[in-house]
């Protein structure tokens, strides 16, 4: 699964409702400077290595969301049932 715009890791990454991802808010608001301590942990989801873009053109099936108000879960397991040929 890949996601568009790429920055959307870091845009959305703390929009999760999971204890770890609420943990890890709460500490980075505890550090001396918080807007740069986040900047400073989102700047790892803006980094994209060449082999991971590569995978555009590996010929794997790959899924990409990138409307992530209006893409749903339903839709993007139709399109893996569909790929994988299941029911």
């Amino acid at each position: 699964m890949l996601c568009d715009p790429p920055d959307i890791c870091s845009t959305r990454f703390f929009d999760r409702e999971d204890p770890e991802k609420k943990f890890m808010m709460e500490q980075i608001k505890q550090c001396r400077d918080p807007e740069a301590t986040l900047k400073n942990f989102n700047s790892w989801a803006l980094y994209h290595p060449p082999v991971e873009i590569d995978w555009y053109h590996t010929g794997f099936f790959t899924y990409t969301r990138s409307d992530f108000e209006n893409d749903t879960r339903k839709e993007m397991f139709a399109a893996l049932a569909k790929h994988f040929d299941l029911k």
